[in-house]
């Protein structure tokens, strides 16, 4: 097993995923399903640094914050709101 030094997780709702974002990819999101054989799939969180993952209550949507706010849709891994990543 690969060894990861990770910056931020966040463990799906009903435990079956877990995403993190790895320190040496800065803002990636990497979905790693815990229960079934799927592949591991990663989705690009664009420049900004990613501190903090957190999953909807339903497990359906992905925010991350940092350099910025963002929030994915997790079955597509589109994104539907990227925020300013300071106060105006």
């Amino acid at each position: 097993m690969e060894k990861a030094a990770v910056r931020a997780f966040a463990f799906a709702p009903d435990s079956h995923v877990l995403a993190y974002s790895e320190f040496e990819d800065k803002s990636s999101v990497t979905f790693h399903p815990l229960v079934d054989s799927q592949n591991s799939r990663t989705i690009d969180g664009g420049p900004a640094l990613l501190y903090r993952l957190v999953f909807s209550p339903d497990g359906a949507l992905l925010a991350s914050a940092g350099e910025g706010v963002k929030i994915w849709h997790v079955d597509t891994g589109q994104l539907l709101y990227a925020g300013k990543a300071t106060c105006p």
